[in-house]
Formats: C-alpha cells, structure tokens, sequence
C-alpha cells in the first residue's frame, strides 16, 4: 500500500530517488510577468515616437522634392464661343416720354373778372386728340395742341417765331391751311386757321383791333394781346378791322403722339387753381435708378426684359438713356445719406396698357 506513495515522492522531486523540489513562491511569478508587459509597452512606445519623428523630420532634399513644381504637360480643352453675362434686376415706374402740367394762366376775356371753371372736359385715362377741349375756364376753351414749345405769349398779327412755325404745323396737321402767310408768320391765313379750329371746337376765335395792313389807323380800345370776342364791340375808329389772336391761356402744346390724361384737379365753379390737370403724351417708358455699382452694367441701345408687377405682362425694351450724373434726391433721401443713384429709361416700341402707368415693373437686364 506504501508502494504508491514513494512513487508520488520521485515525481515530485529533481529525479534522484527520495528527493522533492520546493515549489517557487507565487508573488515572484507575478513580478517577471509585469516587468515582460512593461518592457514590451515601452518597446511599442519608442517605436512609435521613432516613427513619428521620422514623419516629421525631413530632410532639406526631400522637401525641396516634395514642393516642387510638377513636371510640365499639354493640357487640352475645347473652345467655346460665347457671350458672358450677368443678370440684373432693378424696379421702375411706367410714365410717358412727355408730361405736361396744364396751368392756369389768367383770364383770357377782357370783361372776365374771375377765373372760375366752368366745364372739365376730360377725366383721368382720357386719350385726347390735338383740336380737343381739355377744359373750360370762365366759358373759354383750353385747346390741346402738338408741339414741344410751351405757349409763352399771345399771338396777334404779324407775330413772328418758332411758336407761329409750331402753331402753323399744328393746324396742319388737322387740316386748317395757313394760306399764303410765309412760315413763322401769324398772318392772315394762319389767323383763318386759328378760326376754323375754334368753330371746329364749337367757340368763337378771340380777336383784337389792329391796323389795316397798309398801316393807316391805329389800333385802338385794347392792349396788345387781349383779346375780344369781336372787334365790333371795342369802339375802334375807322380805319382799323379786328383780327384774330391766339391768347396763350387758351392753348397747351404736347409733343405729337397719343395724348393721355393723368390727373385732373380742375372742378366745376370752383376758381381755377394753378394746376388744373395733367397730361402726358408719346411712347410710355420705365423709369428707373440704377446703383452707382449697377451704373456701368447698363449701357444704351441695350436689350432688357419687362414684367409687370400688376398684370403679369411681359415685353422686350431697349434702355434709351443712363444719367452721367447721380439724379437729384428728395430731402428725406438727402438727411438719410442715401448712396447716389443714376437715372435709367428703359423704351417700348409698343405701348404698354395704360394700367402700368401706376404699377411699379421689374426690368432685367
């Protein structure tokens, strides 16, 4: 039973017979094995700094290699023909080409004491044709006329000037002849014209008593210019015969094309005030303003895209002008310090609808 037993001793020993080896203490164990994980740690460490710095120390030929310019090659590419653009969209007002203010300017009767309104003939939206009534003022007329020459006198016999030229053009132009008078002259044809308008308008041509052409008498009983309804009843001695004048208060001249009514503040019995009305006339246009960065983008004869804010309308203009100078700015504008602006009109062959005229339209260029 012991046999067993010695046979466990032999094993548990060196290999001699009878000899047992003691066991190494475990705590010793534990040590070498962390000091191996520390060693093999460090190891990883530095290897890993070495590398590191190997990445970022280089020497001087190789960042030179490194920074160099590639090697030089053809690069191909296809060639296109074009037009660069830029788009830019900008707001402005419809308007016509022309706009008139019709002013009240005096009485143009010898015997009217006050200037009061007696018929409005128009109202707002109104195209008006050249010949027509535009209002009437203590019973006399106010005759549209074309023209771009404001009336800035009465014309009486023998008047001479670029206003006779205009109004000689003018009754042509509905048809009334000047005769024989020369151009620029306020003769006798023209004066019979001047008649025919005034029937035509269902008035009598205001007149005056003048000289007879041969110069004898004088003209007697009214001032130069002021007109009378007839030379019958001015008392002129003999010798004189009346003869037709055209008072500036009675005409408004408006360059030739389509003749609109903007606005009227002309009211029947009322007195009539500076402003009676305005009107407008030509081909509508958009007015604009143009930053002083936008300025030099725009040029004249330049094709742009309309759109109307109002109507949804579309059409194609030209731009007919771009202010050299920054435009004047209102008194609000001015205290804000408001950066200058340039004046841009963009033209339509085709008239727009009258409802643009108050509605603002968006331009693209």
């Amino acid at each position: 039973m012991t046999e067993p037993t010695a046979m466990a001793d032999v094993h548990a020993g060196d290999g001699r017979p009878g000899h047992k080896r003691a066991a190494p203490p475990r705590g010793g164990l534990v040590r070498r094995r962390r000091i191996l994980i520390g060693v093999v740690a460090g190891t990883l460490t530095l290897t890993g700094v070495g590398a590191g710095a190997a990445t970022l120390l280089k020497s001087p030929a190789q960042v030179v290699a490194e920074t160099a310019a590639p090697p030089a090659d053809v690069l191909t590419a296809p060639v296109e023909k074009k037009v660069l653009s830029a788009s830019l969209v900008t707001r402005g007002k419809v308007a016509a080409s022309q706009r008139v203010d019709v002013l009240s300017a005096g009485l143009s009767g010898a015997d009217t004491i006050r200037a009061v309104v007696t018929k409005v003939k128009v109202k707002p939206g109104d195209t008006v044709k050249p010949g027509a009534v535009l209002v009437e003022v203590a019973g006399r007329p106010v005759l549209a006329l074309g023209g771009s020459l404001p009336a800035y006198r009465n014309l009486t016999a023998g008047a001479v000037g670029q206003d006779v030229v205009q109004l000689q053009k003018a009754l042509a132009a509905m048809g009334y002849s000047r005769g024989t008078d020369p151009s620029g002259t306020f003769g006798p044809g023209t004066q019979q014209g001047v008649k025919s308008l005034y029937a035509a308008a269902g008035y009598t041509a205001p007149s005056s008593v003048s000289a007879k052409p041969d110069g004898s008498g004088k003209a007697g009983g009214d001032k130069p210019g002021e007109p009378q309804s007839s030379g019958a009843k001015s008392g002129a001695p003999m010798g004189t015969s009346p003869t037709v004048v055209l008072p500036a208060a009675e005409t408004v001249f408006i360059s030739d094309g389509p003749v609109r009514v903007e606005s009227v503040e002309a009211v029947v019995g009322a007195t009539a005030t500076e402003k009676l009305m305005t009107i407008s006339a030509g081909a509508l246009v958009v007015e604009g303003a143009l930053e002083s960065y936008q300025k030099d983008l725009v040029r004249p004869g330049q094709k742009v895209d309309i759109l109307s804010d109002r109507t949804g309308g579309q059409a194609v203009g030209t731009v007919a002008l771009v202010g050299l100078a920054p435009a004047p700015v209102g008194k609000e504008a001015a205290a804000a310090d408001a950066a200058p602006r340039y004046q841009c009109v963009v033209a339509n062959r085709i008239l727009f609808e009258w409802q643009w005229v108050i509605a603002w339209t968006e331009v693209r260029v």
